[in-house]
């Protein structure tokens, strides 16, 4: 049986916050249709620098009822401080009947995506004081809040933060953060109420990474070497070697072995 999502083709690609949030029902899409044929698409899809940023599912009803829908930019039509990911979460958040786990799965969603755009738009006004400074210039770093700029926050911070804006346990938001981490596709069938969090959470604890192959590695080699360490310093003592003389052979060959041990 094949549990595979199914793949729409929108003309472009989708804003990752944007497709977090579940489609309309197959009833739903099939209204917007009838709608469209009767007085055509009213609300034009929106679009920013070649993504889709909202209006899935119009293109999908556009493609049935065979409209061709039309498009506008959306610095055309925003001209406020949100961010972008913040704005499709406004528009979104009140259209869809979500669960709490769903409103949790997105809200993590949105903060990493605008920690990671804070990131660029830093990484990019640095980038642009390196160009203008010169000897003697001092470079200074510039961020415009119109842009959407927003300090990262540590984890703490933003766990706190969106458990109690949404009234849930800081564990519960944990088990989202980690979920985002570890598999953010993932992340993403929880928004869409496909995979309940805590499933979500079991299955990326029980493929957390091993135990530390090398720290095992430096446990078992440094046990087989203690006795060659024994039968070498029965030896050195057979062949006369001083107390000193034994100590200094001992020392350089554990350094050898630590030296192995590393690589």
């Amino acid at each position: 049986m094949n549990n595979s999502p199914i793949q729409y083709e929108y003309g472009m690609p989708v804003h990752p916050v944007c497709d977090m949030f579940p489609l309309m029902d197959g009833d739903e899409v099939e209204n917007l249709r009838d709608d469209i044929e009767d007085n055509g698409l009213l609300h034009p899809i929106v679009v920013h620098e070649g993504q889709l940023v909202d209006g899935r599912n119009r293109i999908l009803a556009c493609q049935q009822a065979k409209v061709k829908p039309h498009a506008v930019q959306w610095r055309d039509i925003y001209k406020g401080t949100q961010t972008l990911a913040r704005w499709i979460w406004s528009i979104n958040a009140a259209r869809r009947h979500l669960t709490t786990e769903q409103y949790l799965a997105l809200q993590v969603e949105i903060q990493a995506w605008e920690q990671r755009d804070a990131a660029k738009l830093k990484q990019v006004a640095a980038g642009q004081q390196g160009n203008e400074g010169g000897r003697g210039n001092k470079k200074t770093l510039e961020t415009n809040p119109s842009q959407g700029f927003q300090e990262t926050k540590r984890a703490p911070q933003v766990r706190t933060q969106i458990a109690k804006q949404l009234g849930v346990s800081e564990h519960k938001v944990q088990q989202a953060l980690n979920v985002q981490k570890k598999d953010p596709a993932l992340l993403k069938q929880v928004a869409k109420g496909e995979v309940k969090l805590i499933d979500a959470a079991k299955r990326v604890s029980s493929t957390a990474s091993p135990p530390n192959k090398q720290a095992a590695a430096r446990f078992n080699l440094t046990n087989a070497m203690q006795p060659i360490l024994r039968a070498l310093t029965n030896e050195l003592h057979r062949r006369g070697r001083t107390d000193e003389q034994r100590s200094m052979m001992l020392v350089e060959l554990r350094d050898w072995v630590e030296k192995i041990q590393v690589q």
